[in-house]
């Protein structure tokens, strides 16, 4: 596949709706590159309650979600409407669904081009203990912790070895 230059693909996009699916400062801040770099029209997804934010307020387009503020993470009814928007394209932001390595997958379906991540390198490094074991496979360092999942007792062990502070993350992301 021939790669395009930048000039080419912002051509490509002039005038088009890209639907940036979050909120808040991640909307904000996309948005405003999609109007700026693309001279695109960026669209928000808005729940009830977030329609009023500042970020959908900057918005050139909302699309609204209704009342359940899970909605941001119901894949088949954001690229539902975008569909039905004619947006050409999805951003997810960070957090809610932009590491579901469904979401690129469902986004090729329906004719939408996702710009993310790829589901492989998501389902890869979504995964924390998954990506700790690539980082250390490519010789990038790591700081000290646990080379697998843990329970509690186990934590209090390496909280033994290692010392504190620490930090205790989830082994998965995406908002599941």
């Amino acid at each position: 596949m021939q790669q395009r230059t930048f000039e080419e693909v912002r051509e490509s996009l002039r005038g088009k709706v890209i639907l940036v699916a979050n909120r808040g400062i991640p909307a904000r801040r996309i948005s405003r590159s999609i109007r700026e770099r693309f001279e695109a029209i960026a669209a928000i997804t808005a729940t009830d309650i977030d329609k009023t934010e500042p970020a959908a307020a900057s918005a050139q387009e909302l699309i609204l979600l209704g009342a359940d503020p899970r909605a941001y993470l119901d894949l088949p009814r954001i690229i539902r409407l975008a569909r039905e928007r004619g947006c050409v394209a999805i951003h997810p932001g960070w957090g809610f669904a932009s590491e579901d390595n469904n979401f690129p997958k469902l986004c090729a379906e329906a004719g939408i081009t996702f710009i993310g991540a790829t589901a492989e390198a998501m389902h890869l490094l979504g995964n924390k203990v998954e990506a700790r074991r690539v980082a250390r496979s490519l010789g990038i360092p790591v700081v000290p912790g646990s080379d697998e999942s843990v329970d509690v007792p186990g934590a209090r062990k390496i909280v033994h070895e290692i010392g504190l502070p620490i930090m205790l993350k989830a082994e998965g992301g995406g908002g599941r």
